[in-house]
């Protein structure tokens, strides 16, 4: 019974990273405004092998924005868990990685439509920080450039697509079924923003929760054939049994989608019917990020009824 129950605790670490979460918080000095997952764990092809890649948004309190020099801040942080990690104390079963991004260079990617901070923002698996992350969410929907973010993911897509020349690579022949769900996820999600926010099926208010990361659910929204979605169910189901070597016919597929995909892309770059970020509208993050950073000293100063409340911060 003791080790069926750690053995499932050890597949869903969520009380074991909150506790790294705090201990970070108190190291640092930092508040973590919300942690979120990011990688197989998302995409739903997580093996037993596969580790866990928590990312996180933090702040410091105002007086340290203040009075701390530019290069006292730090913009990222990172920690590593388990048999990687390199400090002893750091060592156990989990195999984790906690990496953090200070709130003014988190809005400084989200700005630029960052494809990996869009990725951890808009995460189906959210750590700590719901009503903070649906916020932010809200705000970042009406400055985020669909356009640069779907052309990210097709070239990401065509970045992945060597498989001849990674067979003849002996330390990515064995991951071809990694290159394999890595070049399917982008080319659908490409497929899926194109449908849904090119063509205008769903307003980006409704996208909040709305977007889809895992690989068998882009699989069902954009294959219609049926052989072609039992080839690649099975690169999925490889993919999380462990299984890494090559398939042709899940490669053959996987040739033919990117085929459509690419036609679909030249067919709308012309049109840029997505809904693009506006410059006018980037204050909106601006305002956010400084009412987060400020709240402290705010809420202080209406609770005691002026402002020499921030001397005590």
């Amino acid at each position: 019974m003791e080790k069926d129950s750690k053995k499932k605790e050890s597949r869903n670490p969520r009380q074991f990273i909150l506790r790294k979460l705090k201990d970070l918080e108190e190291k640092y000095g930092f508040e973590v405004l919300f942690a979120s997952e990011r990688g197989s764990h998302v995409w739903g092809t997580a093996c037993e092998e596969s580790d866990w890649d928590v990312k996180f948004v933090y702040k410091f309190p105002l007086r340290k924005y203040i009075t701390a020099g530019k290069n006292e801040i730090p913009s990222f942080v990172k920690h590593v868990y388990g048999p990687r990690a390199k400090i002893e104390t750091e060592r156990g079963d989990w195999d984790i990685e906690i990496s953090g991004f200070e709130l003014r260079d988190a809005a400084s990617k989200i700005r630029s439509t960052d494809p990996c901070m869009f990725e951890i923002l808009f995460s189906p698996t959210i750590y700590h920080g719901e009503q903070f992350v649906a916020k932010l969410r809200e705000v970042t929907l009406k400055i985020l450039s669909w356009e640069r973010l779907k052309e990210y993911y097709i070239r990401y897509g065509k970045s992945q697509m060597s498989f001849d020349k990674a067979r003849k690579i002996s330390k990515l022949k064995s991951k071809m079924a990694k290159l394999y769900g890595y070049s399917l996820r982008a080319f659908l999600s490409y497929d899926w923003m194109v449908e849904n926010i090119c063509e205008s099926k769903l307003d980006t208010k409704d996208l909040v929760n709305g977007i889809p990361f895992d690989l068998e659910t882009l699989i069902k929204y954009q294959i219609s054939d049926k052989k072609e979605i039992d080839t690649l169910s099975r690169v999925i189901k490889n993919l999380r049994s462990g299984k890494r070597g090559e398939d042709l016919d899940a490669e053959q597929v996987i040739l033919n989608v990117r085929e459509r995909v690419l036609k679909k892309a030249e067919n709308y770059r012309d049109q840029k019917k997505s809904k693009k970020g506006h410059k006018k509208e980037e204050k909106v993050l601006e305002d956010f990020v400084f009412r987060e950073i400020t709240a402290e000293f705010v809420q202080r100063s209406i609770k005691a009824g002026d402002s020499k409340t921030f001397l005590k911060m």
